[in-house]
């Protein structure tokens, strides 16, 4: 008796301390693992420089220019180390990060792009466009949690990273030869790498052209956690 009571004690502790807007059920939590454990066997087995890492690649850089024409070199590179590295690099702390947020919802009218773009050639992240919060669809600290949990993922190192966008410039080098400032921002790229970094913004002429406001979350939870909330 006094044993059934505990368990049932527990079990409702449990049920009010589970945030309800990011939890995930037994069985969800079981079919985004299979999911991620997918998605990580089959990335595994395309190795950079291979023919499906080739279509790939072309394949974002077909996205990347069609969706925003006026992208150059520095713009493709940050999609694709977006993919590899998520917000890792930009979170210093959760209350910091809604507060910025909100300065930025607050001091902008346009959000171009899409509500979620997919990042780089693996589509490991997407970029969840701000006007979800703007427009109430989506609670901040829900995204900013969202976006705080996939900054834990395995980073590559510099030195992975500079070998795999070596690969990657090649390939938009030989797509788009007369991107503008193409010279000036392989330069910029290499030397950021060589200095052991790999944050790079978006280019001035991108900026101009496109009023761009995102914060990037990991796919799965996208897909699994935030979209439904929007139904």
């Amino acid at each position: 008796m006094f044993l059934s009571v505990a368990i049932g004690v527990m079990a409702m502790f449990l049920s009010l301390v589970t945030p309800p807007a990011l939890a995930n059920n037994n069985e969800s939590k079981s079919t985004c693992a299979i999911e991620e454990n997918e998605s990580k066997e089959k990335n595994k087995t395309i190795e950079v420089g291979s023919k499906e890492f080739d279509r790939l690649v072309r394949k974002a850089v077909k996205r990347q220019m069609k969706n925003y024409p006026e992208s150059t070199l520095q713009d493709m590179y940050k999609s694709f180390f977006q993919d590899r590295f998520g917000a890792g690099h930009i979170i210093a702390d959760r209350q910091g990060a809604v507060a910025y947020m909100n300065r930025e919802i607050e001091q902008s009218d346009k959000f171009d792009g899409e509500l979620a773009e997919p990042t780089g050639w693996q589509g490991n992240f997407v970029r969840v466009n701000l006007s979800l919060v703007k427009e109430r669809k989506l609670a901040g600290e829900v995204l900013i949690a969202a976006l705080i949990r996939g900054a834990e993922v395995e980073m590559p190192t510099v030195e992975e990273w500079t070998k795999e966008w070596s690969a990657i410039e090649s390939i938009i080098v030989e797509m788009y030869p007369d991107l503008p400032q193409l010279d000036e921002h392989r330069k910029l790229i290499d030397e950021t790498l060589r200095a052991g970094n790999y944050v790079m913004h978006h280019s001035e002429r991108y900026n101009k052209a496109y009023d761009r406001h995102y914060r990037i979350i990991l796919t799965e939870i996208w897909e699994n956690e935030l979209l439904p909330l929007l139904k």
